[in-house]
């Protein structure tokens, strides 16, 4: 990768596109840095959104949840029942939101520059699995919120990534990706080319 502070070496790259099992073709342009703690925050939020209301219920069907005020060291921390709904409803809206924005974070993104395509890899639904996303250049396209609108980004309408422009190989990579190319640029040409062929 181009970039004094992105530079990749090549067995790196190639460790890389065997475990997200990407064509030779395919050069990295975009690498996250911190993907080991994304996949953990992942697999927390996943594992927390299954044991939370288990343990809860557990403890509430147990019978050691009923009485009130519930103290902890002498610190009231519900006052009746309805606080402990209103906490664990709070608890598993957090932990979702956590989830979803996890998922919308880009590990990579591959360009084959000669086919002006991308894949990019993302946190499957299952903890421990990617899933790749192919799209063309122009396919992606800045997106709307409120929220990290500066580095939301939408892929063919229907995904929404978040995506960090220093963590390009170079800063035109951005702008290559969300620019259709030209009828006339010479990877179109080349495109036209070996069609006739």
């Amino acid at each position: 990768m181009e970039g004094s502070d992105r530079e990749i070496s090549a067995s790196v790259e190639a460790s890389l596109k065997t475990r997200d099992k990407i064509p030779n073709d395919f050069k990295i342009i975009y690498r996250a840095p911190h993907d080991k703690y994304v996949k953990v925050t992942y697999m927390t939020a996943v594992i927390a959104i299954v044991t939370v209301p288990v343990l809860l219920a557990a403890i509430y069907l147990s019978g050691n949840f009923q009485s009130y005020p519930v103290e902890v060291g002498g610190i009231p921390l519900l006052e009746k029942q309805s606080d402990a709904y209103i906490l664990l409803g709070l608890l598993c809206i957090t932990i979702f939101n956590m989830a979803i924005t996890v998922s919308k974070y880009p590990f990579r993104i591959y360009r084959n520059p000669l086919e002006n395509k991308y894949i990019g890899v993302f946190q499957h639904p299952l903890p421990g699995m990617v899933s790749c996303v192919e799209f063309a250049a122009g396919e992606m396209t800045k997106g709307k919120g409120w929220i990290w609108k500066d580095s939301t980004y939408v892929i063919k309408n229907s995904k929404k990534v978040l995506l960090v422009p220093e963590n390009f190989s170079t800063p035109i990579e951005l702008e290559r990706m969300t620019v259709a190319p030209h009828k006339d640029s010479p990877v179109e040409k080349q495109k036209r080319r070996s069609r006739m062929v």
